[in-house]
């Protein structure tokens, strides 16, 4: 029974896939959803502080469909390289948020004020062509601020990145 419910599940989310014209389909997982066994590991396995072949491990064995959202800014709060780590584990990466934050787990920032390494991460998708979609993830603001502004300022700092 469970396996009929997880592949009604996979063709769903195949026929959303290709329905959307989309290559690859995200869906973050939740209480009740999709692979709870992944999401047990991932708990045990995965904090900002921890190595990168904590990882592998919590990928290993699992479906070639299961890949992993790079978030860049969470990525630098914990003292990793996300460039590095993108050109060594690209294959299982399929979205990328972009965002600034300090290192240490410092605090969010505007694009370029941070210790993120914003440009040598779009470097890495412009030379190396990895089809991996980027999101301005917007999480530095201030009540009052124009949110419009802000994100078209971080779009315009990643376009200047890429001249």
């Amino acid at each position: 029974m469970a396996t009929t419910k997880r592949k009604k599940k996979k063709q769903v989310k195949h026929a959303s896939t290709k329905k959307a014209g989309a290559k690859k389909l995200a869906v973050k997982t939740g209480d009740g959803v999709n692979d709870k066994l992944l999401r047990e590991q991932l708990r045990k396995v995965l904090s900002w502080r921890e190595a990168h072949a904590d990882w592998k491990q919590a990928l290993a064995g699992r479906s070639k469909y299961t890949g992993i959202n790079l978030d860049i800014g969470h990525f630098t709060a914990a003292n990793f390289d996300p460039a590095s780590f993108l050109e060594e584990h690209h294959a299982r990466i399929i979205t990328l948020h972009i965002k600034d934050r300090k290192k240490d787990h410092g605090p969010n920032t505007p694009l370029g004020q941070g210790d993120t390494n914003i440009k040598g991460v779009l470097e890495v998708l412009k030379t190396k062509k990895y089809p991996i979609p980027a999101m301005i993830e917007y999480e530095y603001g201030k009540p009052g601020m124009d949110t419009v502004a802000e994100v078209k300022k971080c779009f315009d700092y990643c376009k200047a990145a890429l001249a």
